[in-house]
C-alpha cells in the first residue's frame, strides 16, 4: 500500500519498510475516537471517555481534544495520507508546502467512507460561524483604536479586544452614540 517514510506515522499506523501499516491496538483506539465522536459529538466529551477507559496516546499520556481533532481530521483514516506538507525553509522553520510538493501515501483504511463523512458533518456544523448578538446594537461593528473589531462580552457588559485587551463598557458605548458626555 503506502510507499516513502515521511516522518512519524499517523496514529493508528507505523512505518515498516517505507509504508504505513495498521498498529492494530492504535487503530482500534482510534476507531472508538470516530465512533464516540458520532455519538457524543464533542472532542472534549471524546478525550474524556477515552481516557476513562484508559486508552492514551502514543506516548502514554491523556488526550486532549486537540489531539481527537488531529485523528479525527487525519485522512489516513480512510486510506489517504498526505505526506510532504511542510518542509524546512532557509532560516530553520517549518512552513507549509504547495499542493504541488505534496503526495498522497495509501495505506489500509481504519473507518469507512460513511464514518468518516459523518464526522466530517459534524465537525463542519461546529465550524459555523458565531452570529452577532441580535440584543445588543453594536455587535459586529465595534472596532477598536488598534484596529481590531471588538467583541461583546454578555457576562461583564462590555466589549473587549483580544489583540490589546481594551474593555470598552456598553454603558460608555451607549453614552458615545447617543451624545450624551455628561
Amino acid at each position: 500500500m503506502g510507499s516513502t517514510k515521511q516522518g512519524q506515522a499517523p496514529f493508528g499506523y507505523r512505518w515498516q519498510g517505507g509504508h504505513l501499516r495498521l498498529n492494530e491496538q492504535e487503530a482500534a483506539t482510534r476507531r472508538t475516537a470516530f465512533d464516540l465522536f458520532i455519538t457524543l459529538k464533542s472532542k472534549s466529551a471524546v478525550a474524556r471517555a477515552l481516557n476513562d477507559q484508559k486508552r492514551f496516546t502514543r506516548s502514554g499520556k491523556d488526550w486532549s481534544d486537540v489531539q481527537i481533532g488531529r485523528i479525527l481530521e487525519c485522512s489516513s483514516a480512510i486510506g489517504r495520507y498526505e505526506i510532504n506538507r511542510t518542509a524546512v525553509g532557509d532560516d530553520g522553520k517549518r512552513m507549509a508546502t504547495g499542493f504541488a510538493a505534496r503526495a498522497v501515501v495509501a495505506c489500509e483504511p481504519i473507518v469507512t467512507q460513511k464514518v468518516w463523512s459523518r464526522t466530517a458533518e459534524i465537525l463542519r456544523a461546529k465550524r459555523t460561524a458565531r452570529k452577532a448578538d441580535p440584543e445588543v446594537t453594536l455587535a459586529g461593528l465595534v472596532r477598536c483604536r488598534c484596529g481590531v473589531q471588538m467583541s461583546h462580552s454578555a457576562e461583564r457588559a462590555e466589549f473587549r479586544c483580544s489583540k490589546c485587551a481594551t474593555n470598552l463598557g456598553l454603558d460608555d458605548l451607549e453614552a458615545i452614540f447617543s451624545g450624551d458626555f455628561g
